[in-house]
């Protein structure tokens, strides 16, 4: 699945990608992928803080949307 973000309340735009493989009979591999850049005034000190903070940031959504289909998943058997 791939998605685009727009800033609403910010400015910055972004994208990425969350993809699945089955590694086994009984287990899903997620990955994701997540880049965001700001624009603007504040874009310079903006993007520094998101060099360091984005990759907690995408293995957090990443692990949240990964529960919320095995959630789905559990629902639907």
């Amino acid at each position: 699945m791939t998605f685009n973000l727009t800033g609403i309340n910010e400015k910055f735009k972004g994208n990425g990608f969350f993809s699945s493989v089955n590694s086994s009979k009984k287990e899903v591999v997620m990955t994701g992928f997540l880049e965001i850049v700001a624009e603007g005034m504040m874009a310079k000190m903006a993007n520094a803080i998101l060099e360091t903070s984005l990759p907690e940031i995408t293995t957090e959504l990443t692990n949240a949307v990964a529960e919320k289909a095995e959630q789905q998943y559990s629902l639907h058997q």
